[in-house]
């Protein structure tokens, strides 16, 4: 039997035949925050495919004799998963109470610490499994986040078959992140076209979203002193936006980039910007028109002024306050006044690269003590002999300069990283800069997996690399100085998989499966769309990203794919 949907399962035991709805279905769920909410969704759903249907909650009496009913149940049942995370485990316990928070202690087993909802840790939050026969179908998970995702796989299953695979199929994700990147300043994008894309990759198990709004060439969400753009939405749209992406379950994260792209606001603003120095070419030029004078009180004051701005319209989460391209990074030495400041601040041996640090500590510390979690691009970063604070993650998009840190440095500092990998996942509108349209194919030849990062990042591998059994290594990827590659085991190794105490992937009812994780440092994997250039509109580049959009989801929900590419070519739907 086959499974039509995307992501595939994390592991399945299918048996002959399949569970066809009758005409009319009956959706029973538990009594259980957000279940009745997902039976609603699901509902409307089931009716768009032509489906009747009549929910019941578990306190709900119903008819058993109605012989025309098919039932789908919307069960809080914990799936039966231990998270294999070093020498620790995350297990949830069978007939757990509901609303528990599993937290690990080395050496033991876990034990219910708290019942805070929201503590459920993601693996487990996230995670669920899928219970078919014949008469009736059972999605259990530990939060209505997990039922909604279920939900989506039986929608697809039924979308491109009808039916749904008789047996038991499990999910659980390999990181927690699975987002994607939105250049929205330099490019004008309705709220509408927003939520249309925040709800398809929702579908597929994308769930972060991150909006980059501030850029030199616009600030396209209203600003209280009037700094936006001519088009730009307004906070009420913004509001709307972040309300749809909640009931996805999806975690936006604002990306208000500085000390650099921030010509669009120095436009109202040009007191505040970082005096020409001796820098040569159009690039230089370009950076140092968006770049903001970190040396001066004032202009420092005036970036905390606009954080504030948006700390009111983004709850506590991640925030992307930038950190890259502020001035050309290559010609540092002709910035006398950054290197002047440093000094002055941190003495002799400091270089301009130590005042851009300290100005992203600044502006981090001032997050976290609002509950944000800070995060930064990673080519300014590592490079001076001031520590980048320990709470800043790094996006990783490139190491196309040799000077740029290294991976490995970031993780021997115990930096958490997210994978922007640029050649393999950048949606660069008019393919400036020397950029391709990422597809499917590329995704599949590379072996991409969330623990992929760009060419030249250059980890030291903890294990000698032993290659996949019957499958080749990638070329331009699969070397070890050419790829830098995290995993919980070897250079090649497989995905994370769902097995039971003998090693086997196929589970029964009653079997606890265990997943191996990536090591906790790796958060997850974006895509981006770029727009350098207006070279598409809003449904081109629906269009544009629909299969890529798939591919990824794939990958990095299941830490890379067993499908072949034909083979996933024949799940996506029209």
């Amino acid at each position: 039997m086959t499974w039509f949907g995307l992501p595939q399962p994390t592991t399945c035991d299918f048996t002959e035949g399949a569970w066809k709805p009758r005409n009319l279905i009956a959706l029973h769920f538990d009594n259980y925050p957000g279940y009745a909410r997902e039976a609603e969704r699901l509902c409307t759903d089931l009716d768009t495919l032509g489906y009747r249907t009549q929910t019941y909650s578990d306190a709900d009496a119903y008819s058993e004799g109605e012989g025309a009913l098919s039932r789908i149940y919307l069960r809080y049942r914990p799936p039966n998963i231990r998270i294999q995370l070093g020498s620790d485990a995350l297990e949830m316990p069978k007939n757990c109470a509901p609303q528990t928070m599993i937290t690990p202690t080395p050496g033991t087993k876990l034990s219910v610490e708290s019942e805070a909802k929201e503590s459920l840790p993601w693996q487990l939050r996230e995670s669920f499994e899928i219970c078919v026969d014949e008469d009736a179908l059972e999605i259990r998970a530990a939060s209505a986040e997990g039922i909604f995702r279920g939900c989506c796989q039986i929608l697809q299953n039924l979308q491109a078959k009808g039916s749904v695979p008789r047996g038991i199929a499990q999910f659980v994700p390999a990181v927690r992140e699975r987002g994607w990147h939105l250049d929205a300043a330099r490019k004008y994008f309705s709220a509408a076209w927003i939520k249309q894309e925040i709800i398809a990759g929702a579908r597929l198990g994308l769930n972060y979203f991150q909006w980059h709004f501030s850029e030199n060439e616009g600030f396209r969400i209203e600003s209280p002193t009037g700094y936006h753009s001519r088009q730009h939405l307004t906070r009420a749209e913004v509001r709307d936006i972040l309300r749809v992406a909640a009931d996805y379950y999806v975690t936006v994260v604002p990306s208000l980039d500085m000390p650099g792209h921030m010509g669009s606001v120095l436009e109202n603003f040009p007191q505040y910007r970082l005096a020409h120095s001796g820098a040569r070419g159009k690039v230089a030029a370009k950076l140092e028109a968006g770049a903001l004078n970190i040396c001066d009180e004032t202009a420092r004051n005036f970036a905390f002024g606009l954080v504030a701005d948006f700390m009111e319209m983004f709850p506590p989460g991640p925030w992307h306050l930038g950190g890259d391209e502020f001035v050309d990074f290559t010609q540092m030495d002709r910035y006398p006044e950054l290197a002047e400041y440093a000094r002055s601040r941190f003495g002799e041996g400091a270089s301009p690269f130590d005042a851009l640090t300290d100005f992203v500590n600044q502006i981090a510390s001032h997050l976290l003590e609002h509950g944000y979690e800070p995060r930064v691009w990673n080519d300014g970063m590592l490079r001076g002999s001031l520590p980048l604070s320990p709470r800043v993650a790094i996006a990783w998009w490139t190491n196309w300069h040799p000077q740029m840190a290294p991976l490995q440095r970031a993780l021997d500092g115990g930096y958490q990283v997210v994978n922007f990998h640029d050649s393999l996942l950048y949606y660069v509108l008019g393919e400036k800069a020397g950029y391709r349209y990422p597809t499917a194919e590329k995704l599949w030849e590379a072996d991409w997996h969330p623990g992929l990062f760009p060419k030249g990042a250059n980890i030291t591998p903890t294990f000698e690399p032993t290659p996949i059994a019957g499958r080749a290594p990638a070329t331009d990827y699969a070397n070890i100085t050419g790829r830098a590659d995290i995993t919980g085991h070897s250079v090649f190794a497989t995905p994370p998989v769902l097995e039971d105490s003998s090693g086997s992937a196929v589970l029964t009812q009653n079997e606890v499966a265990t997943v191996r994780a990536y090591p906790p440092q790796l958060r997850g994997a974006y895509f981006s769309i770029w727009c350098d250039e207006d070279a598409q509109s809003s449904s081109e580049i629906s269009r544009g990203i629909r299969r890529f959009r798939a591919a990824f989801a794939e990958r990095a929900y299941r830490g890379g794919s067993n499908l072949s590419i034909t083979e996933f070519d024949q799940m996506l739907l029209e």
